[in-house]
């Protein structure tokens, strides 16, 4: 499966310039029109920040105007056939002021693409052009550390584009550089469960703590040692334990869906003269080994 991803900032800005890959030119105000045509993807997936949106409020509103605002964009752009992913950003902008913890941005996406992939054998196109400090290194390790998990079990292959830098005043022609071309070394996880808990207060009440771990998080019930038996079974290569210790995939789905909602759940949204919008939890480490645990698990299953 051929898959296009893209981070994207703020379009608002971006210049018409004439943008040239494998020997075909094409006037466009992003990279991606251009990468869609010559790549042919199966699917492309532009990744945009919640921080575009301008109002909201509740968080729900907020992701969706966000995502509105960039499919607006996209489609005046001329892309078609493509997906929205709205994540968590970070930073203060005229149209609000954004306050939580970067990596939730790492955690959040590594989650949703996992969670979206059917996983078959996949050959990811990943454009940098248009993605933003944190967003482009963060989705460059998510999507690097799925390809090496994935290619313990299937075939994968990475390819990473990015154009030529320039101010947008001066350049009007920019080539797409192929930047990294590899095939993804198989790569098990080698991190394990800690404390069980997939999320952590930022700034809780006592009341809110409360709620959070006794009520919230309390329905997941899931049996912590066995799944770090089974991913340690996995890295250091013990085929007998690996299925010993196979858990429950649909479980762990499970358990990855209540986080993702909880999380949403703590975000504050308030509305002044701006957005200002606040998560009072961020995502733990254990996140991600739930969310390897069942790619393992998936991949296992479809041998």
């Amino acid at each position: 499966m051929k898959i296009l991803i893209a981070p994207w900032g703020n379009p608002g800005g971006w210049k018409e310039v004439t943008y040239v890959f494998d020997g075909k030119n094409m006037k466009s105000k992003t990279s991606l029109e251009i990468l869609q045509e010559v790549i042919k993807p199966d699917k492309t997936i532009i990744i945009c920040l919640d921080t575009l949106a301008e109002e909201g409020k509740n968080y729900k509103e907020v992701r969706e105007n966000a995502e509105r605002r960039i499919r607006e964009y996209a489609d005046k752009f001329g892309l078609s056939n493509y997906e929205v992913l709205t994540a968590p950003g970070i930073g203060t902008f005229p149209n609000g002021i954004f306050r939580g913890d970067a990596l939730d941005y790492y955690h959040y996406i590594i989650a949703k693409l996992n969670l979206n992939f059917e996983h078959p054998n996949l050959d990811i196109h990943l454009d940098l052009t248009h993605g933003i400090n944190y967003q482009t290194i963060l989705t460059y390790r998510a999507v690097k550390e799925m390809l090496e998990l994935f290619s313990i079990f299937k075939k994968t292959r990475f390819k990473a584009y990015n154009a030529d830098p320039s101010s947008p005043t001066i350049a009007d022609k920019l080539f797409i550089n192929v930047v990294e071309d590899t095939i993804p070394i198989p790569m098990p996880s080698a991190e394990k469960i800690s404390q069980g808990r997939p999320l952590e207060p930022v700034s809780l009440s006592s009341e809110e703590r409360e709620k959070l771990f006794k009520n919230e998080l309390e329905n997941i019930k899931i049996n912590n040692l066995e799944l770090s038996a089974f991913i340690g079974a996995l890295y250091n290569g013990l085929p007998l334990a690996l299925f010993r210790f196979y858990p429950e995939k649909d479980k762990i789905e499970e358990v990855i869906s209540t986080v993702l909602n909880t999380y949403e759940k703590y975000v504050e949204v308030k509305k002044e003269d701006k957005l200002k919008v606040t998560r009072k939890v961020r995502f733990g480490k254990d996140f991600k080994v739930y969310v390897f645990t069942y790619v393992i698990a998936t991949l296992l299953k479809k041998l």
